[in-house]
């Protein structure tokens, strides 16, 4: 793991789910590289960290980027 991946870790281990779903919402907009994948990586993995239960339920279905928020909001 690079220093600057460990740092947005652990910064968006410290955001709030609140935070942590526009954000997802945001990288959903940009063009699809794998720069742009590994911080929707990073987001998704914070997010299970928050809300697993949520995130089983969106992973278990076929959903939408934008439906992301129903599961763990």
């Amino acid at each position: 793991m690079t220093s600057i991946e460990s740092k947005a870790r652990e910064a968006m281990n410290k955001m709030s789910v609140d935070k942590l779903v526009p954000l997802w919402e945001e990288t959903a907009k940009k063009k699809t590289t794998p720069e742009v994948a590994e911080v929707r990586g990073w987001i998704l993995d914070a997010l299970e960290n928050k809300s697993p239960e949520g995130m089983d339920n969106y992973y278990d279905g076929f959903y939408e980027d934008e439906q992301l928020r129903d599961f763990v909001l």
